[in-house]
Formats: C-alpha cells, sequence, structure tokens
C-alpha cells in the first residue's frame, strides 16, 4: 500500500461511496477510468450482462488483483464507515432473501454503491466487519453463481424441507401458495416476481405459474401417472384429477385450484417432463418403456378388460375376490385405485 494514504474515513464517510472511495485510491491515476471498471470486474462487482470494454493497455490481471489487494489492506487500516452495521443488520431480520430482493432492500435504505449485496458483504470482509447473516450460495445462472441472505443455513435448509413436504403432497402447486404455507409455518421469503428466485432458493423447479420437486420420487402427480403408465395408453388429463385424488393416501379434502392440481398444472408439468407429452386430444402419452404393473393393477385391469368396460360396485368386488383376492383388498382396491374412473352413473370403469 503506497505512503500516505488516510488511516482514517474522512468526515461524513458512508458506506454509499466507500466502494469507489477505496477502488479510486488504488488504481493507478494512468489507468483511470477504465481500470475502475475493470477492478468491479475482477472483484465481481459489475451486474450481470455489464458492459467492461477494453482494458487498459498494459493491464493484466495480475495487476487489476493487486489493486484490489491494496484496496483490502487499506480498507482493513480504515475499517467500517460508520454506518454498514446498521446496512447488515437490516439483512439480518430473519427473511430469507434473494440477491434481487436484498438489493431492492439496500437500494431503499440509501446503500448506494454498496446496494449490490456482493458489494457489502465483500466491504464488511474488507473491514473486518462481522457478518450477521450466512450467504448461501445455492447454484449457478448465467455462469455466476447464486446467493442466499439469510440469518442461518439451517433456515434455509428448514425453507427447503417445509417446501418438499408440500409438493411431495399436492404435487403441482403456484408459486403463491407455496410461500404462503412457508409463511403460515414462519418461514419468510423476499424474492423477484419472476418465480426464478424462488426455485433456486428451495431446490425446486417448474415455471412462474407452477413449481413441483426437482425429484420424481418426491411427487405425488409423477409417481401416480409413473403406475398409470403401466396401462400401456393414453391417459385424459381431464380424469387425472380423480386419479390423484382417488390414491392420495391420507385422503386430502379437495381445495379449489391447488387439490387435486388443476389441469392446466397437469399439462404445464407432462409438458416439462421429458418421460411425458400432451397430445392434440389433450391426453397424457408416456414416452418411456412402459413400466410394470403393481399386482393388483394387473387384476384389476384383466378384470374389467374382460367384463368390463364398465362394472357396478358389487359386481367388481365380486370378480377380484373371484381372482382369489381377499374382501378387504377388493373393496380398498376399487377405493383407492388410481387405475378407476366413476361414472356419473356410478359404474366403475378404467380411467383409460
Amino acid at each position: 500500500m503506497s505512503a500516505g494514504l488516510p488511516t482514517r474515513w474522512p468526515p461524513g464517510a458512508r458506506t454509499a461511496h466507500a466502494p469507489g472511495y477505496l477502488l479510486a485510491r488504488h488504481v493507478p491515476l494512468p489507468f483511470l477510468p477504465r481500470g475502475l471498471t475493470l477492478a468491479r470486474q475482477v472483484a465481481g462487482w459489475l451486474p450481470p450482462g455489464s458492459p467492461t470494454g477494453a482494458a487498459p493497455v498494459g493491464v493484466d490481471p495480475g495487476a487489476v488483483r493487486s489493486w484490489l489487494a491494496a484496496a483490502r489492506a487499506h480498507a482493513q487500516i480504515l475499517g467500517p464507515p460508520p454506518d454498514l452495521p446498521a446496512f447488515l443488520g437490516l439483512l439480518a431480520d430473519g427473511v430469507i432473501r434473494s440477491e434481487t430482493a436484498a438489493r431492492t432492500l439496500l437500494v431503499t435504505a440509501g446503500a448506494g454503491d454498496a446496494s449490490d449485496p456482493r458489494i457489502l458483504i465483500d466491504l464488511a470482509d474488507w473491514t473486518g466487519t462481522r457478518l450477521p447473516i450466512e450467504v448461501i450460495p445455492v447454484g449457478r445462472r448465467h455462469g455466476r453463481p447464486v446467493q442466499v441472505y439469510a440469518a442461518c443455513a439451517a433456515g434455509l435448509a428448514r425453507a427447503r424441507a417445509l417446501a418438499a413436504a408440500w409438493l411431495r403432497q399436492r404435487g403441482v402447486l403456484a408459486p403463491d401458495r407455496l410461500t404462503r404455507y412457508l409463511l403460515e409455518d414462519g418461514i419468510r421469503l423476499e424474492l423477484d416476481d419472476t418465480g426464478t428466485d424462488l426455485r433456486d432458493i428451495l431446490a425446486i423447479t417448474g415455471t412462474a405459474q407452477w413449481v413441483w420437486s426437482r425429484s420424481s420420487r418426491s411427487n405425488s402427480l409423477a409417481t401416480t401417472l409413473h403406475r398409470l403408465a403401466g396401462l400401456d395408453r393414453d391417459l385424459p388429463v381431464s380424469r387425472i384429477p380423480e386419479a390423484l385424488y382417488r390414491s392420495a393416501v391420507p385422503r386430502r379434502d379437495q381445495i379449489a385450484g391447488e387439490w387435486p392440481p388443476p389441469l392446466d398444472a397437469i399439462r404445464v408439468w407432462a409438458g416439462a417432463d421429458p418421460r411425458w407429452s400432451v397430445t392434440a386430444h389433450d391426453q397424457l402419452r408416456y414416452l418411456g418403456p412402459v413400466p410394470p404393473m403393481r399386482s393388483v393393477d394387473q387384476v384389476m385391469a384383466a378384470v374389467l378388460s374382460e367384463h368390463g368396460p364398465v362394472l357396478a360396485w358389487h359386481q367388481l368386488r365380486d370378480l377380484l375376490v373371484g381372482t382369489g383376492m381377499s374382501p378387504a383388498l377388493a373393496d380398498v382396491s376399487i377405493t383407492r385405485s388410481p387405475l378407476l374412473y366413476r361414472q356419473e352413473s356410478g359404474g366403475y370403469r378404467l380411467l383409460a
């Protein structure tokens, strides 16, 4: 670090101007102003997609890193600007925030150049200021890390576990429904309005309108449809909600627009899953190898194929019992099987 640099912040110094103040004193004059942009690029302080322009002639990344190292050493001597702890405290209110939400909060509070949470956190690190929050990496987007700002990693883990539990039950949910359920459990989220932040933070997938678990093993819609794929027939989308409702264990009350999932949600999910497609006749077609059927499903399909296509409850029960199935299992199978579709007349037929 050059001799003669200030050892204290100037009177009235604020966090809003601190990053620029530090860089301006350690980028050599011949390389200004482009050297400032290059330093911010190497530090990771530029917003995604920001134009950087050509690097000043004669400057290599090693020189830029030396400028940043000198700025950091200077910051350690200066210590934190007086208002830095207050800005960090804004992020320590128990809310789990995306980078977009954290930036919005800091901009509103007047953090200026440090409104980018990455810059604010680096400034705290450079000045030896204790962080009252945790910065948690949750993936990458457009080639750069995606970070979450939360009081602790355990809070994020709990939010993910609760989200996984809801999606395991419902299969597909609208994002606002999911965040409402999390809020009822004390999980507060602040995100962007595109749904991308929600999916990154909760480790789920989907669209701006619907979200679901990344794993088909923990998705009631996926598991039920995989079972129905054993019929080796196209499945009418209109009959899928009843199949989900019938086969849910434990049985859950219907909730309009949520459970069973609306038809649009089922179409969106199937359209995004490589194993399924939605036909022009609004049917779901399984694109993979036909999975083996459960033994009880084989019996059910065989009975209806031979004696159907429509059977009354007592007829279907008697025929199932006649195959060697116990009366209790026959009753449960008729009540719970997703393969069955109950007609308005009361008779039962195969869903497809």
